[in-house]
């Protein structure tokens, strides 16, 4: 049987691969008021899984498993705050860390030699760390204001986070070392939360929902994009209501986003979008697993790493 040792392709752009006759992959994920759903990228046999009350999730494209971030339901015996993993199609479902604290966003670091795997989260003030087995918990920023979106550029050592919150005196998107040292405010003067981050690192890019608060208008929500430091800063998308949440498909080129009862998916340019999913209830971001030709060898944008076919 042939398999692809795919590499966090979803955190990671592609910067070239030799195509095979094989493809797989190609699903889009997302929440509508707290149940997971998940669809073909675009948007079709659509179905909800198992897992309920999740904020946010992550994907690993190596053991196929998806980890999610929720808060159980009021009444609930303390703590509600929840990490639990479970596969691809929400079987297997396990807690693994209750917390104080509800988590929302969340992003994954795939092990390192005899480093093991990690996962970072959001919460309403700050990002943490652990182990994927829920062990060795670390707290890496504190006093933050309301902060979302996490994502990871593993190669560059850093993580970007956005501003759930209303303040045009708090920084909109920052990052950090991964060890939580070296915070930058690159983002400031921008008043509206910030809602998700999705990164395009082959083109140095990133992207962010922002709502302007300066529009009177029920339709200021738009997608910006920037280069990773923060500078040349262009609104690509506009004339949305609320975007929440990012996920990038490196490999299309596409953006996916929700937005109030919709979900839409639209090229990285701006030029077009569609709906592939409505009817949506406090919908969170989606996250992909994108279609992926079977390579003879594939670069992911991490430069060292290549990732070849094998049999078994």
């Amino acid at each position: 049987m042939k398999r692809v040792n795919l590499w966090m392709v979803a955190l990671a752009a592609v910067i070239g691969f030799g195509l095979g006759a094989e493809a797989w992959g190609g699903a889009v994920y997302w929440t509508s008021a707290g149940q997971v759903w998940k669809a073909n990228l675009d948007g079709s046999d659509a179905k909800a899984l198992p897992p309920a009350f999740v904020n946010g999730m992550a994907l690993d494209l190596v053991e196929r498993k998806m980890y999610m971030t929720g808060d159980l339901p009021l009444g609930a015996p303390g703590p509600t705050g929840r990490i639990w993993v479970a596969d691809l199609e929400g079987g297997g479902q396990d807690t693994l860390m209750s917390l104080w604290s509800p988590p929302t966003s969340i992003a994954l670091q795939p092990a390192r030699g005899k480093f093991p795997a990690k996962m970072y989260w959001t919460d309403s003030t700050s990002i943490e760390q652990a182990d994927v087995n829920g062990g060795g918990m670390l707290m890496l920023v504190e006093g933050l204001p309301s902060p979302g979106g996490i994502s990871l550029d593993l190669a560059g050592g850093k993580m970007y986070w956005t501003r759930n919150y209303n303040d045009f005196g708090l920084p909109a998107v920052q990052r950090a070392n991964l060890d939580g040292s070296k915070v930058e405010k690159l983002i400031n003067d921008m008043g509206g939360p910030t809602t998700g981050l999705a990164l395009d690192l082959g083109a140095g890019k990133m992207y962010w929902g922002y709502v302007d608060p300066n529009i009177d208008s029920l339709f200021a929500g738009m997608i910006k994009r920037s280069n990773l430091d923060g500078s040349e800063i262009e609104t690509i998308k506009s004339g949305l209501l609320a975007p929440t949440g990012l996920a990038l498909d490196p490999i299309g080129k596409m953006l996916y986003w929700a937005d109030t009862t919709l979900l839409y998916r639209g090229s990285v340019d701006g030029v077009d979008r569609d709906v592939i999913a409505s009817g949506l209830s406090y919908p969170g971001g989606a996250v992909v697993d994108p279609t992926v030709p079977e390579p003879g060898m594939l670069w992911l944008g991490v430069g060292a790493i290549v990732l070849t076919r094998r049999r078994r």
